[in-house]
């Protein structure tokens, strides 16, 4: 099923990220705590990617995401 693929997914990109770990990666955490987790896990994943993440790796499309998240819960 989707959820069962979704958490599975999400099992390996947790483990792909660190911080050495391509923004992109992150960013597709973020996504994909959203999904299973809601919104405030996916939000203290985005803090942690941030503080992780170095400024010339992207970091700025992780600070969209979070952005995102925060208008689609209403915050």
């Amino acid at each position: 099923n989707a959820l069962g693929d979704s958490q599975k997914a999400l099992h390996y990109v947790q483990r792909a990220c660190g911080p050495r770990a391509p923004a992109a990666i992150w960013v597709l955490r973020l996504q994909l705590e959203a999904e299973i987790n809601g919104p405030d896990q996916a939000l203290r994943v985005a803090r942690d990617g941030i503080a992780k993440v170095p400024a010339d790796k992207g970091v700025s499309s992780l600070y969209q995401s979070a952005g995102e998240l925060l208008a689609r819960a209403g915050r």
